[in-house]
């Protein structure tokens, strides 16, 4: 899509986001429409040029996806131009002789109808027009001398996998194998079988699945058992590729045991690889081939295998200052000690996963791997001033991390991070703990309250939010005054009155010195917005005591 008309329209989708994350659907709707009108004004603005088809096409279809759930005829006729653009472009590509183009076009329609209508009819008669350009092509190819023609021979073989032409795909597969086998590509070969396995399926042809996965067995076995120590040296990743898919043929078995097996041989060929480039000082590559060994070792359940990999990355991307990257594998070592009942290691990698997402600057993903890890700390079995001080550790990295989180960000944003760090510091040490960041949210709050009318419900809740943190503080001044601009500011649409009656109840209950009513802690309002959520509870907990 067009840079420039991302960013004409950048801040409604930001309006978007908020209005979802408010629940508010009558303003969702309003944003959804607005967007589509712009992205279909541009689209019909590329329509006048002919060489800008395919980029109107495209908008023509995100056009629909905003438009669908509201106005569903709309979005039927925008795809509908959206077709109308690819089939023009497709048979000019065809009439100047461009077969590849034509091919991928007409197999975009085809996708079109089958995704977006469901009309599997219509997309196998598209599925037919990309093949028959796709042979074009590949009848140039031949004469032109192009290399890799068995690409051009598998590419026919889905479409006719596609178009339900099921010789056809016996006959494209087979052609695939005889070119790939030529040229020693034998990734492709598998690719060929398991689409073979893959058709009989759906023809539902027991026999022939048998067959195919017993010859392509043989085939590979006999390959890999043929190639040399220096061939494999230099193959390891084409013959992880490999493994890969001939997992898959064992999937689709299902037969566990061999596709463990193959899985794990898969496994060692990344580990070769990842050796290999460690021995050349090509720490990158190497970091990113034992994190591959990691997840393969991890899917089959070699939770040892996987460990040593996981942090034998973490280490190398440390030390290359990838910080991102090795805090990932040290999440992924965590859910291995995880996997084995150790919550107290599980821990420790989380923490240090923490540290490392503080480091590049991915704070949010750093709080939401201390929050998951808060969670263990209550399955840790050891003595009680262990796991005290292990929540201390994590408590401590939180208050950094988001009071970083906080200073990164503008305006009333930056308000709720310090809201959920009060709830947490209330729920695990209590309320003199949570006071600063209340107030510290109060103040945020109060000194980025706009009133913008067109974003009135996020007003609504960040007033809501200012009553009851004074309320929480007793700031008496401060709650009659935003009282008041709350009750002027529901009275602007239907959906504010719902903010109004749940404050009136809040404020009626604190002033009364009863409990909260049962209605507002069961309140979809209050439990569809989390800063609310955390508020509220605090509240109550501050009220009952």
């Amino acid at each position: 899509m067009n840079m420039q008309i991302l960013e004409d329209i950048k801040p409604l989708f930001q309006q978007l986001e908020e209005s979802e994350y408010f629940g508010d659907e009558k303003l969702r709707k309003s944003l959804s429409i607005k967007i589509y009108r712009h992205l279909k004004n541009a689209a019909e603005e590329l329509m006048l040029t002919t060489d800008k088809y395919i980029d109107a096409a495209n908008i023509f279809l995100t056009c629909s996806e905003f438009i669908q759930e509201y106005n569903f005829l709309e979005a039927v006729i925008v795809l509908e131009k959206a077709i109308e653009m690819l089939k023009i472009t497709a048979g000019r590509a065809r009439e100047s002789g461009d077969y590849k183009l034509a091919g991928s076009i007409y197999k975009m329609i085809a996708d079109i109808f089958r995704e977006k209508f469901n009309d599997m009819l219509t997309a196998v008669k598209y599925f037919k027009r990309s093949k028959a350009s796709s042979i074009l092509y590949l009848e140039t190819s031949k004469k032109k001398g192009y290399s890799n023609i068995y690409t051009q021979y598998y590419n026919l073989a889905e479409l006719s996998y596609h178009a339900c032409q099921w010789d056809d795909v016996d006959k494209y597969c087979h052609l695939t194998m005889q070119e790939a086998e030529g040229e020693k590509k034998y990734f492709m070969i598998a690719m060929a079988y398991k689409l073979l396995l893959q058709a009989y399926a759906r023809k539902n042809d027991r026999k022939s699945i048998i067959e195919t996965f017993l010859e392509a067995r043989k085939f590979f076995m006999e390959v890999l058992e043929g190639l040399t120590i220096s061939s494999k040296i230099r193959n390891y990743m084409e013959i992880a590729d490999v493994y890969h898919v001939f997992a898959s043929f064992y999937d689709i078995m299902r037969d566990l045991e061999g596709f463990n097996n193959i899985s794990l041989k898969e496994a060692y060929c990344y580990m070769n690889v990842a050796n290999q480039y460690e021995h050349v000082d090509d720490l990158l590559t190497s970091a990113i081939y034992f994190h591959g060994a990691g997840l393969v070792f991890k899917r089959i359940e070699k939770i040892k295998d996987a460990l040593d990999a996981f942090l034998t990355a973490a280490d190398k991307f440390e030390l290359m200052e990838i910080f991102d990257s090795s805090a990932d594998n040290y999440i992924q070592a965590g859910d291995c000690f995880e996997l084995e009942g150790n919550y107290h290691e599980s821990i420790k990698m989380n923490i240090k996963a923490a540290r490392m997402y503080q480091e590049s600057g991915f704070l949010e993903l750093g709080i939401q791997t201390l929050y998951k890890t808060l969670n263990l700390v209550e399955m840790v079995d050891t003595e009680y001033e262990t796991i005290e001080s292990l929540r201390e550790t994590i408590l401590t990295l939180l208050m950094e991390l988001i009071e970083e989180h906080v200073q990164s960000m503008e305006g009333r944003e930056g308000a709720y991070p310090l809201v959920e760090i009060a709830f947490l510091l209330f729920k695990e040490q209590g309320f003199q703990y949570c006071h600063p960041f209340l107030k510290q949210a109060l103040d945020t709050f109060k000194a980025n309250l706009s009133l913008d009318p067109d974003i009135n419900i996020a007003n609504c809740s960040d007033l809501a939010a200012i009553i009851i943190i004074s309320i929480i503080l007793e700031r008496v001044g401060d709650m009659k005054k935003y009282l008041s601009l709350l009750q002027q500011e529901c009275q602007k649409m239907p959906a504010g009155r719902k903010y109004h009656a749940f404050i009136h109840m809040i404020n009626h209950a604190w002033n009364q010195g009863k409990e909260i009513p049962a209605e507002i802690q069961k309140s979809r309002l209050i439990f569809n917005i989390p800063v609310l959520k955390w508020l509220t509870l605090i509240l109550i907990h501050r009220m009952n005591s």
